[in-house]
């Protein structure tokens, strides 16, 4: 029984690791044409805007990384669990 808590535990973890990770997605997506958008605006000069768009998606694909090493990481724990049940 404590087990199936545990892989529950860790279950629940992974689903909101993966929703935040799919929230991240959408706003490194709305970022994209946001930059985009502001290259045209600039006729492609890289202004202080957009770099600082810049980092703000390198900040996201950071943290969107580690979520999914994190996912990566419990999915691995829930399968040892599992088969050494």
């Amino acid at each position: 029984m404590e087990n199936n808590t545990h892989i529950q535990i860790k279950k629940t973890s992974v689903l909101n690791k993966e929703s935040q990770i799919n929230v991240l997605r959408t706003e490194i997506h709305n970022l994209f044409e946001k930059k985009t958008s502001l290259l045209q605006e600039s006729s492609g000069i890289i202004t202080k805007e957009v770099d600082q768009v810049q980092r703000d998606i390198d900040k996201k694909f950071d943290a969107k990384s580690t979520l999914e090493s994190e996912v990566k990481v419990l999915r691995i724990q829930i399968l040892d669990l599992v088969l050494n049940a």
